[in-house]
C-alpha cells in the first residue's frame, strides 16, 4: 500500500477538516491557525496548546521515540474508551511502513491494520483476535501476525506486535504504545523445522530409553528367578541381540581359572562359534579367545570401574588383536564390545557383543550394557554363593545323617548294654540271696551251739556288709539302666509314707559301718512327716545314698549330723559330715555320671550314687545342693515337697 502524501495544509478549520473534532480531543487549540511544514516531514511547526495536554503528549511521544523498533503512540477517545487513535509514530515505523506522520494522526490502530492488508490465516486470526481482546481490556499483550511487505505485496512479512498500555501521572487519560518487531519468515521456518527435528530426536531418544528400561526390567526379573545361571545367560544373550540389532552375543563365567558355562546367541546370518550348545562345548579355540579377551581387558580396561568395558572398532586390523586375526576373520568379526564382570578384583565372566560391520555405540547403549553387566555380576555371584551354600548344606546334612546313624547305633548299643546289665544284675541277686540266707543259717546254728568266737562273728559281719554293698550296687545299676532306657524316664509311684521311719531305717543300715569306725550319727528332727506323699523307693535310695556317702567319707572317730525340718509345704534335710571334703575345682562336677572327686580315689565307689540321687530328687520336684571344704567336711541339702 502506498499512502497519499500531504504536501501542505495552510488552514485547518471546522469547515475543511472532517477529523477536526478528533484532533480537538487530543489538543486544545486556540483560534490561531495550525501550520505544517512539508520540508520537515510534516511535523507541526508551531502550535498553541493547553499546557496539561501538551505535557502528556510530549511524554507519550518521548516513550514512543525511545524505542529502537517501529512504534506508534495512541490515546483513547473520551466518548469511546475502546477506540485508540494514533497521536504519534517514530521514525523507524515510518521508514518500515512507508507512511507519513500526517496520514496516521487521529486514525484508529484498527484502521491501520486494515490498511496494511492483514492476512487472515487461521493462526493469524487467532493472534489478531486475542490482541483486539487485550486492547479492549487495556492489558499488555504480544501477538505475532503475518502481513504483506509494502514494497513487494507478494512477499509476506511477519511482525511481533507488542501492546503496552501507558498510565501517566494521575490523569484518567488512557494511552498506549504499539511496537512492531519484524521477524524473518524464512528464519522462523528454519527455527520451526529445527525445533521439530529436535522434538523428533527427543522423541526417538525417549522411545529408546523406554525400550532400554523395559529390557533392564526383563533382565532383572530373569536374574532373580529360579532358573539356572546358564539359562539366565542364554536369555540375556538373545534379548541383547534382538534389542541392539547385533549379530552375536557370547556370555560365559570364569570361576578360579575354570569356565563352568558358556552360551552363544547368533542371528541366522552369523557363523556359530560354539558348535555343541547342549554339551556346553568349550573347544580349544573358544578357550584361547576367552584367555585373549581376559588379558586384553586387564591391559586396556578402565580399572576404576566395577565392571570393565572394552570396545574394538575393527578387530581385523587392530594391532592389539593381531594374535586373534585368524579367529576374527573366520567368524567375520569387525566390531566388538566386551564387558568384563569383576568381583573382588577377580574376573568372573564376560559379556561379548560382536558384528561384522563397524558401529558407533551410543552413550545410553553403553550405560545400559554396564547396568546389565552389573546385574549379571550380582546374579553370577549370587548363583555360586547359593551353590556353595547348598554344597555346604548338603555336606552338613550328610554329616548330620551320619551323626544320626551313629547316635542311633549308640542308642541301640546302650539299650543292649542296659538290658545286659539289668539281666546280669538280676542274675547276681540270686547268688547274693543264697549267700546271705546261708550266712544267717550258719549264724543261727552257731548261736544254738553256744559257740562264742569273736573272729567268726567278725567274719560273718563282713559277709553281711559285702552282701549289702553288692545289693546296693545292683540296685544303683538297675536304676541307672531304667533312667537311661529308651523311654528315658522312671515312673514315679506316689504313696503315703512315713518319712521319719524311712529315714531311721536308712540310718540303721549304715549303723554297723559307722560303729566299726567309731562314727556317731546324730538325728535332729523338727516337725512331723508321718503322711508324706511321695515315691518310697526313690526316697529310700536318696536317703541311703546321702547318708552312706557321709559315713563313707567321714574320718574315724567323727560325727555325722542329720537335720530335718518339716513344714506344710516342704521337707528340708541336711546331712553334714566331718571328713575329707571336696576340692573347690571338683564341686561343680559333683552329680555327673561316674564322676569322682580327686581326693576320693582311695575310697570304694562307682560315681553313680549322687548322679542317681540328683535325678530322683528332680523327678520328685525337689532341689539338691552341696557345700564342701577340703579336709573339713561336706554338707548336702535336699528340699522335697510334702505332697508330690
Amino acid at each position: 500500500m502506498q499512502s497519499n502524501n500531504i504536501k501542505s495544509v495552510e488552514k485547518f478549520d471546522e469547515s475543511n477538516s472532517e477529523g477536526y473534532e478528533d484532533l480537538l480531543d487530543i489538543l486544545t487549540v486556540s483560534n490561531e491557525q495550525i501550520f505544517f511544514d512539508s520540508a520537515n516531514n510534516n511535523n507541526i511547526a508551531s502550535i498553541k496548546i493547553d499546557s496539561s495536554f501538551r505535557d502528556l503528549n510530549q511524554e507519550i511521544k518521548k516513550i514512543c521515540d525511545l524505542h529502537n523498533l517501529p512504534a506508534i503512540a495512541c490515546r483513547a477517545k473520551n466518548n469511546n474508551p475502546n477506540y485508540l487513535s494514533i497521536i504519534h509514530s517514530n521514525k523507524n515505523f515510518r521508514d518500515i511502513f512507508h507512511v507519513e506522520q500526517a496520514d496516521l494522526i487521529n486514525k484508529s490502530y484498527d484502521f491501520l491494520f486494515e490498511d496494511l492488508d492483514l492476512d487472515y490465516s487461521s493462526a493469524d486470526q487467532v493472534e489478531y483476535t486475542q490482541l483486539i481482546k487485550m486492547v479492549k481490556n487495556f492489558k499488555e499483550h504480544d501477538a505475532i501476525i503475518t502481513l504483506y511487505d509494502f514494497n513487494n505485496p507478494r512477499q509476506k512479512v511477519r511482525f511481533k506486535i507488542a501492546f503496552l498500555p501507558q498510565f501517566i501521572g494521575e490523569t484518567k487519560e488512557n494511552y498506549a504504545v504499539f511496537i512492531f518487531e519484524k521477524i524473518d519468515f524464512n528464519h522462523h521456518l528454519f527455527i520451526d523445522n529445527s525445533l521439530k527435528n529436535k522434538s523428533v530426536t527427543l522423541l526417538h531418544n525417549l522411545e529408546r530409553s523406554l525400550r532400554n528400561e523395559r529390557l533392564l526390567r526383563e533382565i532383572s526379573s530373569l536374574i532373580i528367578s529360579d532358573l539356572s545361571i546358564d539359562k539366565i545367560a542364554s536369555s540375556i544373550a538373545k534379548n541383547l541381540c534382538n534389542h541392539l540389532k547385533i549379530e552375536r552375543c557370547i556370555i560365559h563365567d570364569f570361576q578360579e581359572t575354570r569356565i563352568n558355562f558358556i552360551v552363544e546367541y547368533a542371528n541366522n546370518f552369523s557363523k556359530e562359534i560354539i558348535k555343541n550348545k547342549d554339551n556346553n562345548c568349550k573347544s580349544q579355540e573358544i578357550i584361547e579367545f576367552i584367555t585373549f579377551q581376559n588379558n586384553f581387558n586387564q591391559r586396556y580396561a578402565d580399572k576404576d570401574k566395577k565392571n570393565a568395558i572394552t570396545i574394538i572398532d575393527d578387530a581385523q586390523v587392530d594391532q592389539n588383536c593381531q594374535s586373534m586375526y585368524q579367529f576374527f576373520s573366520k567368524y567375520s568379526i569387525t566390531n566388538q564390545v566386551c564387558l568384563t564382570m569383576i568381583v573382588e578384583e577377580k574376573i568372573i565372566g564376560n559379556i561379548i557383543l560382536q558384528q561384522s560391520d563397524k558401529r558407533t555405540w551410543l552413550e545410553d547403549e553403553i550405560e545400559m550394557l554396564e547396568t546389565i553387566a552389573n546385574q549379571l555380576t550380582t546374579g553370577i555371584a549370587r548363583f555360586y554363593s547359593l551353590k556353595k551354600a547348598n554344597t555346604t548344606n548338603q555336606a552338613l546334612l550328610e554329616k548330620s545323617r551320619q551323626l544320626q546313624e551313629s547316635l542311633h547305633k549308640e542308642q541301640e548299643m546302650r539299650k543292649m548294654q542296659n538290658e545286659f546289665i539289668a539281666l546280669v544284675s538280676h542274675e547276681f541277686k540270686t547268688p547274693l540271696q543264697i549267700i546271705d540266707s546261708t550266712r544267717e543259717n550258719i549264724v543261727r546254728k552257731i548261736k544254738n551251739l553256744n559257740i562264742n568266737d569273736e573272729s567268726v562273728d567278725k567274719g560273718f559281719e563282713r559277709i553281711k556288709l559285702g552282701v549289702q554293698r553288692m545289693n546296693g550296687l545292683i540296685n544303683s545299676t538297675l536304676n541307672l539302666a531304667k533312667l537311661e532306657s529308651q523311654e528315658g524316664i522312671l515312673k514315679v509311684n506316689i504313696q503315703k509314707i512315713n518319712f521319719k521311719k524311712t529315714l531311721e531305717e536308712n540310718i540303721e543300715k549304715c549303723r554297723n559301718v559307722a560303729n566299726s569306725r567309731k562314727i556317731l550319727i546324730n538325728l535332729n528332727f523338727d516337725g512331723h512327716a508321718d503322711e508324706m506323699q511321695s515315691d518310697p523307693l526313690l526316697i529310700d535310695h536318696i536317703l541311703n545314698n546321702v547318708i552312706s556317702n557321709a559315713v563313707k567319707f567321714s574320718l574315724d572317730n567323727s560325727v555325722v549330723d542329720i537335720f530335718v525340718k518339716v513344714n506344710q509345704q516342704n521337707l528340708e534335710i541336711k546331712v553334714r559330715d566331718h571328713g575329707i571334703g571336696i576340692a573347690k575345682s571338683d564341686i561343680e562336677n559333683i552329680g555327673q555320671k561316674f564322676f569322682r572327686a580327686s581326693n576320693s580315689i582311695s575310697v570304694a565307689g562307682t560315681g553313680i550314687g549322687i548322679y542317681l540321687a540328683k535325678n530322683f530328687i528332680n523327678l520328685l520336684n525337689g532341689s539338691f545342693s552341696i557345700q564342701s571344704k577340703e579336709n573339713v567336711g561336706t554338707e548336702v541339702s535336699i528340699i522335697l515337697p510334702m505332697n508330690f
